[in-house]
C-alpha cells in the first residue's frame, strides 16, 4: 500500500489515490464535475488549500461553485493522470471557445476597415475555400494569427482582373486609332 492512499468522502466511501494526491485529484476521482467546480476543501472538518497533501485515512469534503473553473496553475500540484487529463481538456476547451471569440472579432473589423464585410456570408457558407471545415474553425485560426484576413479577402474575394484587362484594351484600340490618324 505504499504506492496508494486510501481517504474517505463525506458518505463514507472509499477513494484509492496516488501518494502525495490533493483535494483537487479527490474531487476528480469521486466525478468530473466536482473536480471541474472545486473551490475549496475540508480535510478532517478543517478548511485546507487546494493543493494540500492527503494522507491515508482522511475524511475529505470537497466545496463547489459553478462559476469556478480549472486553471493552468492546478496542473502544478495534481498527481492523478485522471485530473490532469480533465484539467489539460477543459483548458484547451476554454482557449479554443476564447480563440473564436477573438477571431470573429478581428475578421468583422479587418473585413469593415477593407471595405469587404459582404464576404463574410461567403465564409460561413463556404468554409472549404480554406480547406477547414467551419466558420468557427476560421474564426480560431484568425484568433490564434495562424490565418490573417488578407488570404481571406484573396481566396473569397479575388481581384476581378476583367475590368482592367476591358479597360487595357480599349487604351490599345485608341493608340492604335491614334497612330492610324497620325499616319504612323
Amino acid at each position: 500500500f505504499q504506492d496508494e492512499i486510501f481517504v474517505y468522502t463525506p458518505m463514507g466511501e472509499l477513494i484509492e489515490l496516488k501518494p502525495e494526491s490533493t483535494p483537487i485529484d479527490f474531487a476528480y476521482q469521486v466525478h468530473t464535475e466536482v473536480g471541474t467546480h472545486c473551490i475549496g476543501a475540508k480535510v478532517n472538518d478543517k478548511i485546507v488549500p487546494l493543493n494540500y497533501e492527503l494522507n491515508s485515512g482522511d475524511y475529505v469534503d470537497i466545496i463547489t461553485s459553478k462559476n469556478k473553473f480549472p486553471n493552468h496553475s492546478w496542473l502544478k500540484f495534481v498527481k492523478t493522470t485522471k485530473a490532469k487529463t480533465h484539467i489539460r481538456r477543459w483548458l484547451k476547451k476554454e482557449e479554443y471557445i476564447q480563440s473564436i471569440k477573438v477571431g470573429k472579432d478581428i475578421l468583422e473589423k479587418g473585413l469593415r476597415k477593407l471595405k469587404k464585410i459582404s464576404i463574410i456570408k461567403l465564409i460561413k457558407s463556404e468554409p472549404g475555400k480554406t480547406g477547414l471545415s467551419s466558420y468557427e474553425e476560421i474564426c480560431s485560426k484568425i484568433g490564434n494569427g495562424k490565418f490573417i484576413i488578407d488570404d481571406l479577402v484573396e481566396k473569397y474575394s479575388p481581384v476581378d482582373n476583367s475590368d482592367a484587362i476591358r479597360e487595357s484594351k480599349i487604351k490599345s484600340l485608341t493608340s492604335k486609332f491614334i497612330e492610324l490618324a497620325r499616319g504612323r
